[in-house]
């Protein structure tokens, strides 16, 4: 829930954890493999970038990618670098938005449209507007290193067997999710609601499939319906791990006949080839 002023940079970062996921559960990719991957312009990187193009419908050229890459693959060095160095909290916090900034401004003069930026800024003020205080920021970025933490515990245990991790997995998330719901109001939750409707992954498939206006529209309810409920199932009381784990495999599996249902047979066929 950070300020993301710089959200280009930070967008392309976190889309890594998009990526990661299938390969990961998989068993195909370890974590390292996706950094290192990320980190040298990779595979990783590539998709990473291309989701956030297609999410934000940037529509960027592979020229404007291909300047784009070395700018941000050397913020990520420098951040990288800045998060391994010693020092207090508050100076890294500090360094960061220079390495960032230093980064965006190069991005706008030499790799953006003006129209490009227009799209991301239209998306940094609807985050700005959730209003998170200083104190709130601190405790959320406290819930989340705990959580990458206690993932990183669960991952490296040998002794769980491979239907088990999974499982715990979704109690770090759930435990995660629970704490962080404390933390905000119930203004900035409804602001959060409202980010939350399924745009981004609707443009992705736009792009990808080559949806028409109205198969996009579709798409966007339907993946907003089934984050809403997803989310609800996160969030419903007294249900198990288990059981959790089993009702969102079945919304996932709806929400893909759902998808599946608007395409036509060689979007499908692509649809399939790409999952």
């Amino acid at each position: 829930m950070r300020k993301m002023r710089w959200i280009i940079l930070a967008g392309v970062m976190s889309a890594v954890a998009v990526l990661a996921v299938r390969p990961v559960l998989a068993g195909r990719w370890g974590r390292g493999q996706i950094v290192q991957s990320f980190m040298q312009g990779g595979p990783a990187f590539d998709r990473a970038l291309r989701l956030v193009d297609e999410g934000l419908d940037l529509n960027l050229t592979d020229t404007q990618k291909k300047s784009a890459k070395p700018i941000v693959l050397d913020a990520a060095r420098q951040l990288r670098a800045l998060h391994a160095r010693e020092g207090s909290a508050q100076t890294k916090r500090g360094d960061a938005r220079k390495i960032l900034a230093t980064a965006w401004v190069k991005l706008c003069s030499h790799v953006l449209t003006t129209e490009q930026a227009a799209k991301i800024d239209a998306v940094r003020s609807r985050i700005r507007d959730l209003n998170v205080t200083p104190e709130q920021r601190s405790r959320l970025r406290t819930i989340r290193r705990d959580a990458i933490q206690s993932a990183r515990q669960v991952q490296a245990d040998s002794s769980l067997a491979p239907d088990q991790r999974p499982l715990k997995l979704l109690e770090v998330l759930i435990q995660a999710r629970a704490q962080a719901s404390e933390v905000l109001t119930a203004e900035q939750k409804a602001k959060i609601a409202k980010l939350r409707d399924g745009h981004l992954a609707a443009n992705v498939l736009a792009k990808e499939l080559s949806l028409d206006d109205t198969q996009k529209a579709q798409a966007q309810k339907n993946l907003a319906v089934a984050g809403q409920k997803a989310r609800g199932i996160l969030d419903q009381a007294g249900l198990s791990t288990k059981d959790r784990a089993r009702q969102l495999k079945t919304l996932a599996m709806e929400t893909r006949s759902t998808i599946g249902g608007i395409l036509t047979p060689e979007q499908r066929q692509a649809w399939k080839n790409r999952r």
